[in-house]
């Protein structure tokens, strides 16, 4: 007789598409397609109006027995669904949580907490387990009184990509920013750093993709405006499948110039691992978790010489910067759809 599957309440926001660029929402997008495949799975989407939302989880709690309630968030969002399911008296057994990012650490900080948002710590208690994206992340709860805690970074869509690409010396190598452009993900160092390693003759042709928000995008335009060496093409490029891969292994560098030390392991990243294309990161607290020296390049925190300087020594040994593709290749390896369900089938279902 075939094993019934588990019912599962699932509660996050998920991608749309005016937030296709959103990491936890293509995060929590991505754990919904592959649970569904092990269990029978109702969603909340808190990117719908989230007073209804509300409403709708407290009826389907209300009518309907759950084998397993998954919570996928960050933190200040997960302490609404949190309160409904301590007010529902949902049993604390069934009840686990996929953290996003960086956990609690940092939100006393305005640049990653301007609107001062809340959250109850003592909420992340009422749950069987956290599965958080980082070691680093799981050694801070331990420290806040939190035991129960697994480790499952991030997973993707896995494409096969043609790399026949040979080595030769580029005049212009190709350059993509392929994040929220803001200010937090530190577009802005990127496009001052650009300005100066270009001084003298375009070393690099920066392509920017990613949504904005309307005062970082009036400020990026201008920066921009004129410039034949920096393209920006806001939301009119996206991940839809292989094609794009094949798009992105064009590249030569991807640069991740983050100022959000909330960043947990960023799903932009591991695009480039699938394309094979290496990544010249920040060295933000949790970096070290996805990317080493094999497969990427670091340039100090929040630090626009440290970067120009990173950017000069990549143009300048061109065949070491081509030498870490195959192991940026190699990299996606750890973040596949079938290392999930297998995570999952562990951690929660058995």
């Amino acid at each position: 007789m075939k094993k019934k599957k588990p019912r599962v309440l699932f509660v996050a926001s998920l991608a749309d598409e005016s937030n296709h660029f959103d990491g936890e929402r293509n995060k929590s997008s991505l754990i919904l397609k592959y649970l569904t495949s092990i269990a029978n799975v109702t969603a909340i989407n808190y990117t719908k109006n989230k007073y209804l939302q509300s409403l709708k989880m407290i009826i389907l709690l209300t009518f309907r027995r759950y084998d397993k309630i998954i919570i996928s968030k960050a933190i200040t969002g997960a302490s609404v669904a949190f309160d409904i399911l301590k007010f529902m008296h949902v049993k604390k057994q069934t009840i686990y949580y996929f953290m996003m990012g960086f956990g609690f650490v940092g939100f006393d900080d305005k640049r990653i907490n301007p609107k001062g948002k809340k959250f109850k710590m003592q909420n992340f208690h009422y749950c069987n387990k956290i599965i958080c994206e980082a070691q680093i992340v799981k050694d801070q709860l331990a420290k806040d009184g939190f035991t129960n805690v697994a480790i499952f970074p991030c997973l993707k869509e896995q494409y096969p990509v043609q790399t026949e690409k040979q080595f030769e010396i580029q005049k212009t190598l190709k350059l993509i920013f392929f994040s929220r452009a803001v200010d937090s993900k530190g577009i802005f160092d990127l496009i001052k750093s650009i300005k100066i390693v270009n001084s003298d003759f375009p070393k690099y042709d920066l392509v920017i993709a990613g949504a904005s928000i309307k005062n970082d995008e009036k400020l990026l335009l201008g920066l921009i405006e004129g410039r034949k060496d920096i393209h920006y093409l806001g939301t009119s490029f996206s991940v839809t499948g292989q094609e794009t891969y094949q798009e992105l292994a064009k590249y030569d560098l991807h640069v991740f110039p983050t100022k959000n030390r909330q960043e947990g392991i960023p799903g932009s990243i591991i695009d480039f691992f699938i394309a094979g294309v290496p990544t010249l990161s920040s060295s933000y607290p949790a970096v070290r978790e996805i990317l080493d020296d094999d497969c990427a390049y670091f340039f100090e925190y929040e630090n626009v010489d440290s970067l120009t300087k990173s950017l000069i020594h990549i143009y300048e040994n061109q065949e070491e910067l081509f030498s870490k593709r195959k192991y940026a290749l190699k990299r996606a390896e750890r973040y596949t759809p079938s290392r999930f369900v297998e995570f999952v089938s562990k951690e929660i279902f058995a």
